[in-house]
């Protein structure tokens, strides 16, 4: 993963300049890097500590990560209609894409297994695309507010679902989020956390 802020304003500048039949600009690898590293900040910034010195993910439902994916859309809608600052709704879109990763570690299952983050990759790897770039006909013209409309769609419905009390199917929706932001990463590039060296965790205000 590159974690040259040039590269990353170049792959940003070529998306915006590019035609709508373009190729992707940013591998899946780097993609799975930066999210793999915003979950290793999630952890320290976010963990309980553990008598031996470790982190713990603090347990949450998919109804809170639902609402904290919610709070940070938002901001990054805020930021691009107000900016528009593309590199900072991206920076925002990462961190909305590791809060549902986070849920589906916590909250999904596999043969009665946790669910990992390779586990998702690899599902990643194997979907097909949910924004459609192409069709018989034509081509349809995508760009950063179509994947936030999408996921502010499936943010409406998982709200509905789980309002229904249907845990299972809200489940479904985090996946789609997850999804969506990877393709939208893959064609604009996902800015890496640069705070990665000195994080205190937010609940003893120690060094993490």
């Amino acid at each position: 993963m590159t974690n040259d802020p040039e590269r990353i304003t170049q792959w940003a500048y070529d998306a915006l300049h590019s035609k709508p039949e373009s190729d992707s600009t940013m591998l899946l690898t780097d993609i799975f890097t930066a999210l793999t590293n915003e979950r290793k900040y999630h952890l320290r910034r976010w963990g309980c500590r553990q008598p031996d010195g470790t982190m713990a993910e603090q347990p949450h439902s998919t109804g809170m990560f639902l609402i904290y994916m919610r709070d940070y859309f938002d901001e990054a809608t805020h930021r691009l209609s107000r900016g528009p600052d593309m590199l900072e709704t991206l920076g925002t879109l990462r961190k909305i894409v590791a809060l549902g990763l986070a849920c589906l570690e916590q909250n999904d299952s596999y043969d009665g297994k946790p669910v990992t983050l390779d586990d998702l990759f690899e599902t990643i790897r194997r979907s097909g695309r949910m924004v459609p770039l192409h069709s018989r006909f034509h081509v349809f013209h995508v760009d950063l507010s179509t994947y936030l409309l999408k996921i502010r769609q499936c943010l409406v419905d998982g709200e509905v679902r789980l309002a229904a009390m249907n845990g299972e199917s809200g489940l479904v929706i985090i996946r789609e989020i997850v999804q969506i932001g990877v393709e939208c990463f893959e064609k604009y590039g996902v800015p890496p956390r640069a705070d990665q060296e000195f994080v205190f965790n937010m609940r003893d205000g120690r060094p993490a």
